[in-house]
């Protein structure tokens, strides 16, 4: 065999090790990054719906509504249920911001928004990011469902973030969308 040939025949083992090496990797870091997620995710429906004791998966006619064009950026619905009673929703919602999807869950209770929680961004570090800061999403805390909810630039009430309307805005519009599909669900019952 040539010396070519040698060198292809490393390289193949090369490959072949780095690649058995990642897929075990993943086969050993996959649950627990799946049992993160899943922790997260609990951890910011009680934030948003803090009344509720328990969530399930909203009933199926609402995944017929996730189907139309209005509520594509909605990625998941959960009831929320105290002492056996329904209580609210809580919206997975992911709109579009200066870089990326900024997936933001949304608490809806009583005609009134309970809660706002980014779970992830790429946002740019020091502007879009910021839209995680607490000071930012308490501001959707308490509005009516009723009303339109958008920045102020928009002719809202949300104060966008300075050098970041881009991103104020996706939540904004994130939140706006969770909003228009509690208003169905309470009409279409």
């Amino acid at each position: 065999m040539s010396r070519i040939g040698y060198l292809g025949v490393f390289l193949m083992l090369v490959c072949l090790v780095s690649a058995a090496a990642l897929a075990l990797t993943h086969q050993v870091t996959n649950p627990r990054i799946l049992a993160h997620r899943e922790q997260v995710r609990q951890e910011g429906m009680t934030r948003v719906l803090p009344d509720a004791d328990e969530f399930a998966d909203a009933p199926g006619w609402v995944d017929e509504l996730l189907a139309e064009d209005d509520f594509a950026r909605v990625r998941e619905v959960n009831v929320g249920v105290a002492e056996g009673q329904e209580i609210g929703f809580v919206f997975t919602v992911a709109p579009y911001g200066y870089a990326e999807e900024i997936v933001t869950m949304v608490g809806i209770s009583a005609g009134r928004i309970t809660g706002v929680q980014v779970l992830e961004q790429a946002e740019t570090p020091g502007l879009g990011a910021r839209v995680q800061e607490a000071e930012f999403q308490q501001q959707f805390s308490d509005l009516p469902t009723d009303e339109t909810v958008a920045v102020v630039q928009d002719g809202g009430e949300i104060d966008s973030l300075t050098g970041a309307t881009e991103s104020s805005r996706a939540v904004a519009r994130g939140v706006d969308t969770a909003r228009l599909l509690y208003e169905r669900i309470r009409k279409e019952r």
